[in-house]
């Protein structure tokens, strides 16, 4: 409770600048995770559908695909609240 109030009271008072930059590059890092996910992703499941890899190579490429996706989407969610003026 008293995290959540801290962090209520930071976002009213505006996020220091040094926040609001690590904020954009921990997002901004998460970007090319996703590209190369995707492309693995894309490539594995291709082959799988051929036969030439093993569902479980492509269900874990998937997995990763889908973790990066969330970890972008959860870097991004706090890149938005600390730029919440």
């Amino acid at each position: 409770l008293l995290q959540a109030q801290a962090e209520r009271t930071r976002i009213a008072n505006g996020a220091r600048n040094e926040e609001r930059q690590e904020a954009k590059a921990n997002f901004d890092s998460t970007l090319p995770n996703i590209e190369n996910a995707r492309r693995e992703f894309e490539r594995r499941q291709r082959l799988y559908q051929t036969g030439d890899v093993s569902r479980e190579e492509y269900e874990r490429a998937r997995t990763t695909y889908e973790n990066a996706q969330k970890q972008s989407a959860t870097m991004k969610a706090k890149f938005e609240t600390v730029n919440a003026d």
